[in-house]
């Protein structure tokens, strides 16, 4: 796989301009003496110029190979859609599909499994692969290559896989790092991790220091933020960060496992809660609970959601700290992406904006952009292109009162990798998924992309070296002893159930006076609700009474793995 390195280098300049095309060169022709595969492609924050290039070099290199009788060689051709490979709508019409290996975006593959929709695919993770690179003199499992936390996320039964993960989704703020310097918005600081020397020197340790960067920005006239208008997500995704920030990987965790203990401030649990659940009420009032499937709804309860409330409270308490762009529903996540970069073009002092909510694809999504700014705009001391200006992903500060352990960033852990039941050509598919894997296949998507992969896989110091600013500190949080990964989801079919709960209700589902809101954002800006009203309502969706119905209802439909008395 070594002579893969040269290949890609010279391929990866090459454009590949039809979707339906493998290949380095122009259009080509169905060969019927070759074998054909088919491959689905999420068009999305990764793109398709990876996948398209090994593919390239998949054929060639078994060119002489016969994977049906009477046919020598493959041909590999390509579906690059993005709503049809959504997971909603790919479930109803897979079966009416020709591609035989799928890479996602987001999916709830059990949905896809009880419908018997998706090919087995334990061997690929569970056997060494053959095509990667040795070591200690033997060939990794994929699985021994995965992100632990990650895989148990794809894990259908013991040791029974149907899906594979795809790439690292990592969701929070970004931040100009061109604009930090030259309007002298970093500090003196060892950053949010207490280290010197590390990725975050000068950014807010505490959350005093990330108010009063806030402050200092519009003193200069600076807008601190902008975001995805027409989709929540983005927003919403960033308070589940905070959330996670505060509690620290274990506490939030018990979000995941339901299996644990959390200690409460004092006062939180009621004196029938302390009662039922033989909590114990420490010498400090804190009360500390052993959390289990069937009180999992006291975490609704937890600090870190108060936290995060109060964050967003703080952060629409002014008007100047945000673009009134991030509450257009017209402002979709790539118009959010134009604002941001185009607001560099302001004069100074005019309110170009300093941070960005966004996912950890977004720089090699904002490709094309990039390029029309360097276009129209380059000048011989200012550049626009892409790699041409530095960005930068904000740890979040420490919150009194919680954890000061690593940093943690949010991960949604649903991007996957699948192949089609209804595939003739079993074995060729997982070959090929093999061959994605190996170490320099998975170095290349991070060079090619900036985006990391949930792998153990090493770069070289020429790969390293030709990722943007961006793409490497997104490589360093991944690798750095000083951060954690945290997947907003979980391998306990309890929350990862067939409505995808835990990205909807159960992180943010409030009611209240009898109104039901699941956007905090959106809940403060429509009206005068506290972050405490809204904190109060969270136990209020999530009762004794409705948790145990829901409950019961997951476990009704087969979701549960043990169900609720």
């Amino acid at each position: 796989m070594k002579r893969i390195l040269a290949f890609l280098l010279g391929c990866a300049l090459l454009a590949l301009p039809l979707a339906g095309m493998a290949g380095c060169g122009s259009t080509r022709e169905v060969n019927e003496g070759m074998t054909q595969l088919y491959i689905g492609n999420y068009d999305g924050g990764v793109g398709r110029t990876w996948i398209e290039t090994l593919a390239r070099q998949f054929e060639e290199d078994y060119a002489e190979t016969s994977f049906e009788k009477g046919k020598k060689g493959v041909q590999i051709w390509f579906s690059h859609l993005k709503d049809e490979y959504k997971s909603g709508n790919l479930l109803t019409t897979i079966q009416n599909y020709r591609e035989d290996i799928y890479f996602l975006d987001s999916i709830v593959y059990e949905d896809f499994v009880s419908q018997n929709r998706l090919l087995d695919i334990s061997d690929v993770l569970l056997t060494p692969n053959e095509l990667d690179d040795p070591v200690n003199g033997e060939h990794p499992t994929i699985a021994e290559k995965t992100d632990p936390s990650r895989l148990a996320l794809y894990e259908y039964t013991e040791d029974t896989y149907y899906a594979m993960p795809f790439f690292d989704h990592i969701l929070g703020i970004v931040y100009d790092v061109d604009l930090f310097e030259n309007e002298k918005l970093y500090n003196d600081g060892d950053g949010p991790d207490g280290l010197p020397d590390t990725y975050d020197d000068g950014l807010p340790r505490t959350y005093a220091e990330f108010r009063q960067l806030l402050t200092t920005m519009k003193q200069k006239g600076i807008t601190p933020f902008t975001w995805c208008g027409g989709d929540g997500g983005y927003r919403i995704d960033l308070l589940t960060q905070v959330w996670m920030r505060y509690e620290g990987y274990d506490n939030f965790m018990l979000n995941n496992t339901f299996n644990g203990v959390y200690t409460f401030p004092a006062g939180t649990l009621s004196a029938e809660e302390v009662s039922e659940w033989n909590a114990t009420v420490n010498t400090d009032g804190t009360q500390t609970v052993t959390i289990t499937e069937e009180n999992g709804y006291l975490l609704q309860k937890q600090q870190g959601k108060l936290t995060a409330l109060q964050f967003a409270k703080d952060i629409l308490s002014d008007t100047a700290n945000y673009s009134g762009a991030g509450f257009h529903t017209s402002q979709m996540h790539t118009d959010a992406q134009e604002e941001y970069l185009m607001s560099v073009r302001r004069p100074r002092g005019t309110n170009q904006i300093a941070m960005l909510i966004e996912g950890s694809w977004w720089e090699n999504e904002a490709k094309p952009l990039f390029n029309d700014m360097a276009e129209a705009y380059n000048t011989a001391t200012r550049k626009y292109g892409y790699g041409e200006r530095r960005f930068g992903f904000m740890p979040l500060p420490v919150f009194d009162g919680g954890s000061t352990d690593n940093t943690v960033y949010m991960g949604r852990g649903t991007s996957a990798i699948v192949v089609s039941a209804k595939t003739s050509l079993p074995e060729l598919c997982k070959l090929f998924l093999k061959y994605v894997h190996t170490n320099d296949a998975l170095a290349y998507f991070n060079a090619e992309t900036g985006v990391t992969r949930p792998y153990d896989y090493t770069m070289t110091d020429d790969q390293y070296g030709s990722l943007t600013y961006y793409g490497q500190t997104l490589r360093d949080l991944k690798t750095s002893e000083n951060v954690k990964l945290v997947y907003a989801t979980t391998a306990d079919s309890t929350i990862r159930s067939k409505d995808n709960t835990f990205f909807g209700d159960w992180m943010w589902g409030t009611t209240v006076n009898g109104n039901p809101y699941s956007d905090p954002f959106l809940a403060f800006f429509d009206s005068d609700m506290s972050a405490q009203d809204y904190f109060d309502g969270l136990s209020v969706t999530y009762s004794k009474d409705s948790w145990a119905r829901q409950y019961a209802e997951w476990a009704a439909n087969g979701y549960v793995r043990s169900t609720v008395s």
